[in-house]
């Protein structure tokens, strides 16, 4: 019983950056909890992905026929693409089988597809004129986001990301005016990433909180009651 008790107001601290219990076992408990959700997240990624990529294939090839893109360059596209859907349903599968692989899933599939989406876009515009299908990639990259569930990985991610992106589009750009709003673009839309994930981390730990509560004090009556009954 005492035991019960303690359960019950166990430390539910959070650290203030990372959002984690300071409660280690609380914590496992919250990534064992959320990981079902994940998976079916990710699946619905992989699919949208798929629709995603399909739809810029078929782009590619109008671009292509319509003489907007070279060969290599469609080529070159659509290898891209292939890549990213076999890597992802590779990386999915083994999700399944490894816990790891699904911490993983996000700040390897955020990376990944950012990164496949600028190459296709620097690839369709060559002069920085238009940014076709990127934001399709950054609607994937905010469901990915909220799959975060350690603010550290995310955070190094995205920076990983905004620094390839800084590197990357700087030869890209002729108009250095027109980088810069560039690169302000990709730091706002990694501001807002950030926000949507560390919205959703908040209400989904305060959820489970509820949830760990609730069964906690259901769990105690039951003791209590089979107590004095005997």
């Amino acid at each position: 019983m005492d035991y019960l008790i303690k359960h019950i107001m166990q430390s539910e601290d959070q650290h203030r950056f990372t959002l984690e219990f300071k409660d280690r076992t609380l914590e496992k408990q919250f990534t064992n909890e959320v990981y079902k959700q994940d998976m079916i997240m990710a699946r619905t990624i992989f699919i949208l992905l798929l629709i995603l990529a399909s739809l810029v294939g078929v782009s590619q090839a109008i671009l292509y026929h319509a003489g907007r893109v070279q060969l290599t360059g469609f080529i070159t596209s659509v290898g891209l693409l292939g890549f990213g859907a076999v890597q992802n349903f590779i990386h999915l599968r083994l999700t399944y089988t490894y816990k790891r692989a699904a911490e993983l899933y996000p700040p390897i599939q955020t990376f990944v597809m950012m990164i496949v989406g600028l190459e296709i876009t620097m690839i369709v515009n060559s002069e920085a004129s238009e940014m076709e299908g990127f934001g399709g990639i950054v609607a994937i990259c905010t469901s990915l986001s909220i799959m975060f569930h350690k603010e550290f990985e995310y955070f190094l991610c995205m920076m990983l990301v905004v620094v390839y992106f800084i590197a990357r589009s700087f030869t890209w750009f002729t108009d250095k005016m027109r980088y810069g709003r560039f690169i302000i673009i990709i730091i706002l839309i990694f501001f807002f990433l950030h926000i949507v994930k560390r919205s959703y981390s908040r209400q989904s730990r305060q959820k489970f909180l509820s949830k760990q509560k609730q069964e906690r004090l259901v769990q105690l009556f039951q003791n209590l009651i089979k107590l004095y009954h005997d």
